[in-house]
């Protein structure tokens, strides 16, 4: 596993913004259609989180 560098963490930490600041838009917004577009991008932003998850998982659970 290679190490987590600075840049790693940067760009960690500026996705969980992006995600954090869409889903705080998505509740103020007025408009339903740029609530739904925002929602759906954070539900596939999750989706693809947990499916990292999984094969992480999976690989330690291979190695061990």
């Amino acid at each position: 596993m290679g190490r987590k560098t600075r840049r790693w963490w940067n760009r960690r930490h500026k996705r969980f913004e992006r995600i954090i600041s869409l889903l705080e838009e998505s509740n103020a917004d007025p408009k339903h259609h740029n609530r739904k577009t925002r929602k759906r991008a954070l539900y596939h932003y999750a989706r693809t989180e947990l499916a990292r998850w999984d094969r992480q998982e999976a690989s330690r659970a291979d190695q061990a």
